[in-house]
């Protein structure tokens, strides 16, 4: 129902409050649970919530960049915080009213490529300029028309693979999608997106990969 944040000094404060089917403050949280994507710069928060009323908030603070709510496959939903720097998180549950507190504060070292995002597509793996093997897995989330996600990948001007997929979700919120596909060996750029309506451009992200 609400995202509220609150910085002090160093840390940053997330508040994640629940509301009813009536519409009314809930009491109790919903059973979740938060990990740091491997490989990524996201905070995933999955919770056993059907609806909400927020679909994404751009933060900008110094650690989080942008948050986003989705559907996920499974038919529950997750918030993604996307960082801009290493951080390490605390989470607390709270009840009457229902809420969930992530901290953060800095952390040390390496944090991995933030994820590919357009208006209508955000692309989580494979990551940017990296290199993969012949499958890869396309993961991400997307508001494109109908929830259709086009998968395009290219060797110079060749299009080596085009195919697509269905989002969770694109009218309440943000979808989930996922996809395996197999690229040849060599350098490939991999675009993820949809094709407009007016004039069949694509719009959405590109990466590019060296493939082994």
């Amino acid at each position: 129902g609400l995202v509220s944040r609150q910085v002090e000094g160093q840390c940053e404060r997330f508040g994640f409050d629940f509301d009813t089917a009536g519409d009314a403050p809930a009491t109790t949280p919903p059973s979740m649970t938060a990990r740091f994507l491997e490989g990524s710069r996201v905070i995933r928060v999955s919770m056993d919530i059907d609806r909400t009323v927020i679909t994404d908030q751009l933060i900008e603070t110094r650690l989080v960049d942008r948050l986003y709510v989705v559907k996920g496959l499974d038919g529950t939903m997750f918030v993604d915080l996307h960082l801009r720097e290493k951080a390490v998180a605390k989470v607390t549950v709270t009840n009457s009213p229902a809420r969930l507190t992530l901290e953060l504060a800095p952390g040390v070292g390496d944090i991995g490529p933030a994820p590919l995002f357009s208006d209508r597509t955000v692309l989580i793996t494979p990551p940017g300029d990296g290199e993969v093997g012949s499958e890869v897995e396309v993961t991400g989330y997307a508001r494109n028309a109908e929830a259709n996600v086009m998968i395009v990948a290219t060797a110079g001007n060749d299009v080596v693979l085009e195919t697509s997929t269905t989002a969770a979700d694109w009218l309440e919120t943000w979808g989930e999608f996922e996809e395996e596909i197999s690229l040849p060996s060599g350098t490939v750029n991999l675009f993820v997106g949809e094709a407009s309506p007016a004039d069949g451009s694509l719009q959405g992200v590109t990466v590019g990969l060296t493939v082994r």
